[in-house]
């Protein structure tokens, strides 16, 4: 279960399941609850001061959402700012652990997080060749 705060973006980017996959807010300021996902679908604007993101997989034999076994990286991209990726292994404790079942991007919104070169092209950092001097 990923902890987060502020406002963020969650975005599934990958599925390679049978299982109807989601993930669960918990603790938000109005959007808890679980969301069934497929590769593109996104849920804008999760805010709270600490919410939860929880995999889940639909157990089609019992009819209910079971927590999936997971991996969380969080890092730094210099084209959005942070994030988190949650890879999500189903049908727990038995998974394959290929953690592939459900794969979601979580972005950051708030702006002490958000890469200050978001939407702009990376500047160019090489010295010119005619201001180095070799001694």
């Amino acid at each position: 279960m990923a902890r987060l705060s502020g406002k963020w973006t969650i975005r599934a980017i990958a599925k390679e399941a049978g299982w109807a996959q989601g993930v669960e807010i918990g603790g938000s300021f109005g959007q808890d609850g679980v969301y069934e996902m497929d590769v593109g679908t996104e849920i804008l604007h999760v805010e709270g001061e600490e919410f939860t993101v929880t995999p889940k997989a639909f157990n089609p034999a019992t009819n209910v959402w079971v927590t999936s076994l997971e991996q969380e990286r969080y890092q730094w991209d210099d084209n959005v700012g942070m994030t988190l990726t949650i890879f999500a292994d189903d049908n727990p404790p038995l998974g394959d652990e290929d953690f592939n079942d459900l794969v979601v991007l979580c972005i950051a919104e708030d702006d002490e997080l958000v890469s200050p070169y978001a939407g702009l092209p990376r500047p160019d950092l090489t010295i010119p060749e005619n201001l180095v001097k070799f001694r």
